[in-house]
């Protein structure tokens, strides 16, 4: 039977945002997200945050992404407070690490960038792990986008439990129907996640799955590279956990890290 522990969460919140943090800087400092600009708003600690009206105000300027339109508008914006999210003085929706993003060494981005919504993106993150091998081994794709390699995770769709997101999303990505072996999922985090991609107002939220593959499947896998979904995907391959480097996209390294103790 397919094991699913929706409320399964242990990690330190704190520390995560912390070393995700970490990473977004270094990654940052290697290039910039394509499309994006290359100007980043920052606030110095003698300036101090501004604020208006008593709402953090990041104006815009040629830091801002410039997606129309710029601002969610009225109704758009009064949804997002009812949700519970601090807005800016443009009604604007602000990251929960914003305060953190805007030293000068990270900065921020304004607008809602390459992202379907303002605020939380949702998305799936499989980390499919095999037992196999001498060493625990975790299944990758290699990015079109900025050549890392990463999760096959992706965003969530309307209705869809995060848990069948990120078998979907491991199938649209590797080429591997996991559905079909009843793999054991283990929610290892739910939550923001450091990407080079997020906005001060705009975001993904990620829930994390350990996906714990059966040996017999995992030795029919094989261990060699191999082809993946070529839009989004240049190949796929297993590592072995030992030899992962922290240059995984985002906080796709901290996740790994959280999944393998439940191996």
């Amino acid at each position: 039977m397919n094991e699913k522990y929706p409320n399964y969460n242990t990690v330190d919140s704190e520390l995560f945002k912390v070393q995700s943090l970490d990473l977004l800087e270094s990654q940052l400092n290697v290039a910039n997200y394509p499309g994006y600009p290359t100007r980043r708003l920052t606030f110095d600690s003698q300036r101090g945050v501004e604020t208006l009206v008593g709402r953090l105000h990041l104006p815009i300027g040629e830091w801002d992404t410039r997606v129309f339109p710029n601002t969610p508008g009225d109704t758009a914006s009064a949804i997002l407070y009812d949700q519970g999210l601090t807005l800016d003085t443009y009604g604007r929706p602000l990251h929960p690490w914003i305060n953190e993003m805007l030293v000068p060494n990270i900065g921020v981005v304004t607008g809602r960038g390459f992202y379907r919504h303002w605020g939380p993106n949702y998305t799936a993150d499989p980390i499919i792990l095999r037992t196999d091998t001498e060493e625990p081994m975790v299944l990758l794709i290699q990015r079109n986008d900025t050549g890392q390699w990463a999760l096959p995770g992706g965003f969530v769709e309307a209705n869809e439990h995060t848990s069948d997101a990120a078998l979907r999303e491991a199938y649209e990505e590797t080429c591997i129907n996991l559905q079909d072996y009843n793999p054991i999922l283990k929610e290892v985090y739910s939550g923001p996640i450091a990407d080079v991609r997020i906005t001060a107002h705009a975001w993904p939220e990620t829930t994390a799955y350990a996906v714990l593959l059966d040996p017999n499947l995992s030795r029919a896998l094989g261990t060699e590279p191999f082809g993946g979904n070529q839009e989004e995907v240049q190949m796929a391959a297993w590592f072995k956990v030992p030899d992962i480097n922290e240059a995984l996209f985002g906080s796709h390294r901290l996740l790994v890290n959280l999944a393998i103790k439940h191996v």
